[in-house]
């Protein structure tokens, strides 16, 4: 058996890293599903050779998601899990993330690179039917049609960043509650990520 086809046969969303955070191997058909179902257009967008980090909307949980990564690669932490919301326009879904080291097989290892990497898988906890919603997952240099705002959302406590845009500017997390009485928008993009006191929770636990 192959190392793509037991990643092909895994659950969820499965990736090999190696020590450089690029994207190696994939499996393939969950992977092109999970595009479809996020409203990827056609082709369908290829993840091999690009930055794994790179997936991730900029910012401190860009930066932390690639200390996490590092400390694994580096053997600091044995392995690490999280929780998290990832939606599609018309789900919900909660998530369940891994980051596990491996020993990459050979043919996938660059010449004078170190064999050491990281398996990631994603595989859904929950999933239920909403009314459809925008959903971003470009990086935001990509301006939203129509001119909605982005609005960054936490996968864990479901505070949003205010005021709408960048999360590494907002001036505070607030419940979906305040946000309306803020005055804030329903025409928006929503972004998933962590607000800082969530990242700095799961950063100090033990996985």
């Amino acid at each position: 058996m192959t190392c793509q086809t037991l990643l092909d046969a895994m659950d969820g969303i499965a990736l090999l890293i190696d020590r450089r955070m690029r994207i190696v191997a994939v499996g393939r058909p969950n992977w092109d599903r999970f595009w479809i179902d996020n409203g990827g257009g056609d082709p369908i967008l290829d993840p091999l050779g690009g930055t794994f980090t790179d997936f991730i909307v900029p910012g401190e949980v860009r930066e932390r998601f690639r200390a996490l990564l590092g400390d694994v690669l580096a053997g600091h932490r044995p392995a690490a899990r999280l929780d998290f919301q990832c939606d599609s326009p018309s789900i919900r879904r909660l998530m369940r993330l891994t980051l596990t080291p491996v020993r990459l097989p050979d043919r996938l290892v660059a010449e004078g690179k170190l064999a050491e990497g990281v398996l990631y898988q994603s595989i859904r906890i929950d999933v239920e039917a909403r009314p459809p919603q925008p959903l971003v997952t470009a990086p935001e240099s990509l301006a939203p049609a129509g001119g909605a705002a982005i609005v960054h959302m936490c996968a864990r406590c479901s505070r949003v960043a205010w005021p709408p845009g960048r999360a590494s500017r907002a001036s505070s997390w607030i419940g979906p509650v305040d946000y309306y009485r803020r005055g804030g928008s329903e025409h928006v993009l929503l972004q998933h990520g962590l607000c800082p006191s969530c990242l700095e929770s799961f950063m100090a636990e033990d996985h």
